[in-house]
């Protein structure tokens, strides 16, 4: 039998999914792969690459204050453990090594902010998401439409509900409660993940709800003005949507 794993159980060990804001954390590493360069840890706050959304990078201090590099995280496929990359010339820590992890925050903070952009970007173009990306200060999402409406059109309609000030909510479904509920499966690239029990669904209320394990900004003023820049033709019913921030040093204010 399949063991399904319950969302309390993910956040003792993966901190962001209770605090997207949480920039650093102590941590005890369990395993090293000297062969593939990564090692993993008991907890940790970095967000490793998924759904659209790069993995963090950011440094990891010894109790000595040797640091080093972490270049990109990842999730294995086979356990779903999260993975700590280092780079080729970097010596991996042992197994019991305590470690201070800190993410790059810049970095982080500006996924977060595209990630909840694109969350509206959804909600204000009709049609079901056959591929998203984000990037630092801009992203894209893919829709199943034939005719999408114009820039300026999606550009104020996304600005304005930026400007609504709504709140995320996170809530957790069962996976039966939302397969029973198709309309908030948008993604049609992502399908829900194997093997878990419960889903978060990331909610901007009154705007949007949908699942996604990603990290998203607590208040959509966060997010600042955006524009469209470009819309462009991917297939006979695939629109990609292109968006940008325009100020990429805003500090969160919540």
């Amino acid at each position: 039998m399949t063991h399904l794993i319950r969302l309390a159980e993910l956040m003792s060990r993966e901190l962001f999914q209770n605090d997207a804001y949480m920039r650093a954390c102590d941590a005890v590493v369990v395993e090293s792969n000297p062969n593939e360069k990564w090692f993993s840890v008991d907890q940790t706050v970095f967000y490793p690459l998924g759904g659209g959304q790069p993995g963090d990078t950011g440094v990891a201090f010894y109790k000595n204050d040797a640091e080093f590099a972490i270049v990109d995280t990842r999730r294995a496929r086979d356990t779903g453990e999260i993975l700590h990359f280092v780079d080729e010339v970097a010596e991996l820590p042992e197994a019991g090594t305590e470690l201070h992890m800190e993410i790059n925050w810049e970095r982080r903070y500006l996924h977060m902010r595209v990630h909840s952009c694109l969350h509206l970007l959804s909600a204000t173009v009709p049609g079901k998401i056959t591929g998203a990306q984000v990037y630092a200060g801009r992203g894209r999402v893919d829709f199943d439409v034939r005719y999408p409406q114009e820039k300026h059109y999606i550009a104020e309609s996304l600005n304005a509900l930026i400007q609504k000030e709504a709140r995320r909510i996170s809530r957790v479904f069962t996976r039966a409660e939302i397969e029973a509920s198709p309309s908030l499966m948008k993604n049609l690239s992502v399908p829900l993940p194997e093997g878990v029990d419960e889903i978060k669904l990331v909610h901007f209320e009154n705007l949007d709800i949908q699942p996604c394990g990603g990290t998203h900004v607590a208040n959509t003023m966060e997010i600042g003005e955006v524009k469209v820049d470009k819309i462009e033709s991917k297939g006979k019913r695939n629109r990609r949507v292109s968006i940008s921030l325009v100020d990429t040093a805003v500090e969160p204010n919540y």
